[in-house]
Order: structure tokens, then C-alpha cells, then sequence
């Protein structure tokens, strides 16, 4: 039972949490990965190589970042002995792979793992949102851990004089084929919010897309942000609100308890 699971946790001494998946599920994840590591403070998180972890888990004293060979195959010895052989792991990943089965194995002789894979992430679709699904990977290490408790924003609009004075809502429009809708729609979204909100200003953020072809045309006044994950969510930090599609920004704004409206495009009735 969960007592017996917390008292042998406790006895245990070489924690290590892993994650592995999308930029959003990395911000869906990090309140449980904040719980997992107050659970287990001398905890070693690790992750793959990629920038936007590094600003997600800024502050993270220990960590290790890997180059997946391909999706989530690693050399999960390596990794091991890097890790050095944690007798308690915490799986933060909905996907799953030949390496994961292999290392989640060998930890379990050794001690324990919670985690959210295989089949595991596919009743997680149907039975809530990914956050709270994550979170519960932390509660079976400590039941008394709460979601309230460490959905906290990454950044303190505050701590960026940049932001100050500035009324301004943000777009989020690129995204894989299979999400993306017609510029028209964004067109529509800001005409009516010139004519409804004059002083808020739209910036968009994203990739390359935007500077191809200019949101609304003739419209006036939208400013177009470089891409850099770290630089665009600061840009968010401050805004009124924000629309878009499903993406990381959308959950980063979830965060940051912004106002958001997410516009979904899907061929799957689940979702």
C-alpha cells in the first residue's frame, strides 16, 4: 500500500527521476516533477539534450542530459552508472521503448519506480488531463503531495523590466500541418480585437512561418517575435492573454495563470 511504499522509499538513498517527451508535456509535467523532487530532494532529473528543458528546469541543481540515439533508445547502462544506479526512479514520459523496459527493470530490483508509461499513458488520454496524470506519478511516491502546491509560474513578470507599461496580447499560430489552421482565422482574431480592445497591441511568436507571409495583411501594428522558446515565453510572461494552437506556449500560459484560448484542429474524436 502507499505507507508501506512511502517508509521503503525513505530507506532508499540514490533517487533519479526521468523524463523524456515534448516541449508541452515537459511544462505539463513540471509540477510533478517539482512535487517528485520535494518527495525525493537529492534527486538527479534527467532529460534529453534540448534548450527549452534547460529554461523549463532552471534551478534544478542535478541533472543529466542525454542524446537519445533515436526517440527514447539510450544506452540505459551508460545512463545507469552516470545516474549511479538509483535504487528509486520516477518516470515522467508517456511514451516507451525497448532501453526504458530494460533500465525500469533493473531499478526495480534494486528498489522502486512510479511512472506513466505503455498502457498506463493511453487510459491517462481518457481519464483527465496530462498534468494532473503526470502529478500523479509524484503521489505514489508521497500521497500527501498537491497539485495546487506546485502549479507555479517560471517566470515573475516583475523581474522583467521589459514588460513594464506594455498592454499587449500574444498569438501563437505555427505549428505541424495536422494543428495548423488557415490564416483567416488569426485575420478575424484580430480585426474584431482592433475594433473591440484598440490598446492592446498582438505580437506574434513562433517560427519562420510568420515572416512568409505577414499576419492580416493590411492590418497594422503586429509585431512579429524571433523564435527562441525562452525569449518568446517571457514575451508571454506579460501579456493580457494569449490565443493559439494546441502547442507548449499554450500550457506555458497555463502556467502563468494567463487568460488562454486554445484552438484545437484534430482528426481524433477522443481528443
Amino acid at each position: 500500500d502507499a505507507s508501506r511504499t512511502i517508509r521503503r522509499c525513505r530507506l532508499l538513498s540514490r533517487p533519479a527521476i526521468f523524463f523524456a517527451n515534448g516541449i508541452g508535456d515537459a511544462l505539463m509535467a513540471l509540477p510533478g516533477i517539482r512535487a517528485a523532487l520535494r518527495a525525493m530532494p537529492d534527486a538527479t532529473l534527467i532529460t534529453p539534450t534540448n534548450p527549452a528543458y534547460d529554461f523549463i528546469f532552471s534551478g534544478i541543481e542535478h541533472r543529466i542530459r542525454i542524446p537519445p540515439q533515436s526517440g527514447l533508445e539510450f544506452d540505459w547502462k551508460e545512463l545507469d552508472r552516470r545516474a549511479g544506479e538509483p535504487d528509486r526512479l520516477a518516470i515522467f514520459t508517456s511514451w516507451s521503448s525497448v532501453a526504458l523496459a530494460e533500465w525500469t527493470s533493473v531499478v526495480n530490483g534494486r528498489g522502486y519506480t512510479s511512472g506513466l508509461i505503455g498502457e498506463a499513458s493511453r487510459i491517462a488520454v481518457s481519464e483527465g488531463h496530462y498534468i494532473r496524470r503526470y502529478f500523479e506519478v509524484a503521489r505514489k511516491i508521497d500521497p500527501a503531495l498537491r497539485l495546487e502546491d506546485h502549479i507555479l509560474p517560471l517566470i515573475d513578470p516583475a523581474d522583467e523590466p521589459g514588460l513594464r507599461g506594455q498592454e499587449y496580447y500574444v498569438l501563437h499560430l505555427d505549428t505541424g500541418a495536422e494543428k495548423r489552421l488557415a490564416n483567416s482565422v488569426w485575420e478575424g482574431l484580430v480585426a474584431s480585437l482592433e475594433q473591440h480592445r484598440p490598446d492592446l497591441r498582438p505580437v506574434v511568436i513562433g517560427r519562420d512561418l510568420m515572416s512568409e507571409r505577414r499576419l492580416g495583411g493590411t492590418l497594422q501594428g503586429v509585431a512579429h517575435a524571433p523564435f527562441d522558446f525562452a525569449a518568446c515565453c517571457k514575451i508571454l510572461a506579460g501579456a493580457t492573454f494569449f490565443a493559439g494552437v494546441d502547442s507548449s506556449f499554450l500550457h506555458f500560459a497555463d502556467l502563468q495563470r494567463i487568460p488562454a484560448v486554445g484552438v484545437f484542429r484534430t482528426q481524433n474524436a477522443e481528443r
